[in-house]
């Protein structure tokens, strides 16, 4: 054990002196100067290529603002470019325009207004007569007899969920009860409502049926429905030679459309007052009371305006209007 102890330790002495004794290498003089700067060019960071690509024009931007005055006037120009031409602002008003009326109305194209005479015909057997309504407008029944006087409404009967009346709006006086009248309102709820109305007259037995037809054609605004008989309360009037009967010619001469075959006379005596003659009977219509002579059936409407038939050629009629009687001439030779 210990002569290998001895041996390492002499082995060790033996070896130190030898690397002690190896030469070491100088470095010249300018090799240390020069490698500061090589430490410093291996730090500096890499330069563009000499074309010019790359390189920086300046360390710092510079931000330059403009003028008050220029930022002024660019924002009016933008303002003023923004702006509709006044031909794009017509055509955005027809546009607007256009779309609202189709909107008001429920139909491809309205219904024509038209107001009429309505004969009515009460007896069994004949059919109701139709009235022609439009959604959106109002249409008005005007109940009269043939002597022109207002005919009250008892009681009307209707479907309201298909039609309105105006009587569910409160169309009552003060004491509650419903205001007399002989206007009947109807308005469809639906553009295309079917149905009917029956209306109680006062002092007439028999109801007034009346077929309501949405979306026709045309539209009847105001039906001036002439019943036939007296209105118990109307004003006692002059009377007839017989008792009125229906007579659907005294409608045409009375809503200014006489047929065809009528032949127009020549009046004089009084303004406003016309003539035809209609197969064997002749048609006066005057806003006026006639007098003399009787005439055998008339129609009046709630206006004033009035049509009377007579039987046979008349060569005068006299008429009252503002409380004086005139006396009007017929001539029966001469057609306008």
């Amino acid at each position: 054990m210990k002569k290998h102890l001895i041996a390492s330790l002499l082995a060790s002495a033996i070896a130190v002196p030898a690397f002690a004794d190896e030469p070491q290498t100088a470095v010249p003089a300018g090799d240390l100067a020069r490698q500061p700067q090589a430490m410093q060019d291996n730090d500096a960071p890499p330069q563009p290529p000499a074309n010019g690509l790359g390189r920086q024009v300046s360390g710092v931007a510079q931000v330059v603002y403009p003028r008050p005055e220029d930022v002024i006037s660019e924002t009016v120009q933008d303002v003023r470019d923004s702006q509709l031409t006044p031909a794009q602002l017509e055509l955005i008003k027809a546009l607007w325009l256009e779309r609202e009326k189709q909107k008001a109305n429920a139909y491809v194209s309205p219904a024509k207004p038209v107001t009429r005479t309505l004969a009515l015909n009460l007896d069994p057997g004949v059919s109701p007569p139709i009235v022609r309504l439009s959604k959106g407008q109002q249409s008005s029944i005007v109940f009269s007899d043939y002597a022109g006087q207002p005919w009250m409404i008892q009681n009307v009967s209707i479907n309201r969920e298909l039609f309105r009346d105006g009587r569910e709006r409160g169309s009552q006086g003060q004491d509650g009860t419903a205001v007399p009248t002989n206007i009947l309102t109807l308005d469809p709820a639906t553009a295309a409502a079917y149905g009917n109305v029956t209306v109680t007259l006062r002092g007439l037995a028999t109801p007034i049926i009346l077929i309501l037809a949405a979306g026709q054609d045309e539209v009847d605004m105001r039906v001036d429905a002439k019943v036939p008989g007296r209105n118990p309360d109307a004003v006692a009037r002059i009377s007839l030679l017989q008792m009125p009967s229906i007579d659907d010619s005294l409608a045409y001469f009375l809503d200014g459309v006489p047929p065809k075959e009528a032949q127009r006379l020549k009046v004089t005596g009084l303004d406003g007052v016309e003539a035809w003659r209609y197969g064997p009977n002749m048609y006066v219509k005057a806003k006026a009371d006639a007098q003399y002579p009787a005439y055998t059936n008339a129609a009046r409407s709630t206006t004033g305006v009035a049509v009377y038939r007579y039987a046979g050629l008349q060569n005068s009629v006299t008429f009252t209007t503002g409380g004086q009687a005139v006396t009007v001439f017929i001539e029966q030779g001469n057609v306008q």
